[in-house]
């Protein structure tokens, strides 16, 4: 690990799209974090990668960043059934891991991972991003501050258009981890987790279908044992030009509706209805992997607690494993 006053040192496997947003721009303007290294299994690609986006050294294996010493922490973008091995490697070779979400593709892949960190001791998060920007937090807030009264009903949607989704990507296959659920759902499940801190129950799902095996839509209801009911819709098949992104809780003294809470630069918006009004709030719109980066910093040198940490996602994914078998379908990674 860096010595204390030096930057984070962090390698990325996988020349991803993602990576540019959610990490290689924002460490530009976080201090105390530089990503050093980008890996690809194609060191063509890797050295392209590196070029444009101004990173020191590229390597042509993911073996090559677990093993480097000089390599404080990785960040894993990769498809989604990569996850769960490139992050133990990291986690028992003393890295700190930033993984994109989903963890893993199941639930029995996310306990493994749990296990791992605590067989390491080791430090790993998983990059909700939203959750560490102000937005979300001053939603819960107000819930907890009685601004709509008891929570009685929750519906979370995060719909994206259809044709942003070329086909090929591997949102469309299967045995990458594709499908709505794993994609945009699991921002719904881990909103509605976080909010309420509690973990519900899957009382039905329906799931549309796109490709083979995969969930193009996947709408479900759920109940927590408190009785708050929620609805939970995640698309990447969504007709319109526009994202649907909404998250609408009534309570029984008002109403408070968020749009693009998951990706408050996009766009955010808040409301809030009760007796005393209408209540809109600015928000505000800097970057929610700005946020996560800083945050990272801290975590990585455990000055702060991990909240996205591997139990939360391990919570995640029973609820998406549950949520695919109530739909007739399997869970990802499982014949």
């Amino acid at each position: 690990m860096a010595k204390a006053g030096e930057a984070l040192r962090v390698g990325i496997l996988g020349a991803a799209r993602i990576a540019e947003p959610a990490l290689v721009a924002p460490a530009r303007a976080v201090d105390g974090l530089r990503v050093t290294t980008i890996a690809s299994r194609t060191l063509s690609v890797a050295e392209d990668y590196a070029q444009k986006h101004g990173i020191a050294r590229a390597v042509g294996s993911y073996d090559a960043v677990i093993a480097d010493p000089e390599i404080d922490a990785v960040y894993i973008p990769l498809p989604n059934n990569l996850h769960m091995q490139w992050t133990i490697a990291a986690l028992e070779a003393g890295k700190v891991v930033l993984c994109e979400k989903p963890l893993a593709m199941n639930a029995a892949e996310a306990q493994q991972i749990c296990d791992a960190v605590e067989r390491t001791g080791g430090v790993f998060v998983e990059a909700f991003h939203y959750r560490y920007h102000p937005f979300i937090h001053r939603i819960k807030a107000l819930l907890r501050g009685g601004a709509i009264g008891r929570v009685r009903r929750i519906e979370v949607r995060t719909q994206i258009p259809g044709a942003w989704i070329p086909a090929g990507n591997i949102r469309h296959i299967p045995e990458l981890g594709g499908g709505a659920a794993m994609d945009m759902g699991i921002y719904c499940v881990d909103t509605l987790r976080f909010l309420m801190e509690a973990v519900p129950d899957v009382v039905s799902a329906e799931a549309e279908i796109s490709h083979p095996d995969i969930d193009g839509t996947m709408v479900a209801d759920l109940r927590f044992a408190n009785g708050v009911t929620a609805k939970i819709r995640a698309s990447h098949i969504y007709p319109k030009p526009v994202v649907d992104s909404a998250l609408i809780i009534e309570g029984d003294a008002g109403v408070l509706t968020a749009a693009k809470h998951f990706i408050p630069q996009a766009g955010a918006s808040l409301v809030v209805e009760n007796a005393q009004g209408r209540m809109q709030e600015d928000v505000d719109r800097t970057p929610s992997y700005q946020f996560q980066t800083e945050a990272f910093v801290g975590l990585a040198r455990r000055a702060r607690p991990v909240e996205t940490d591997a139990r939360s996602g391990l919570a995640n994914m029973k609820i998406i494993d549950a949520m695919y078998r109530a739909a007739g379908l399997r869970p990802r990674g499982l014949s």
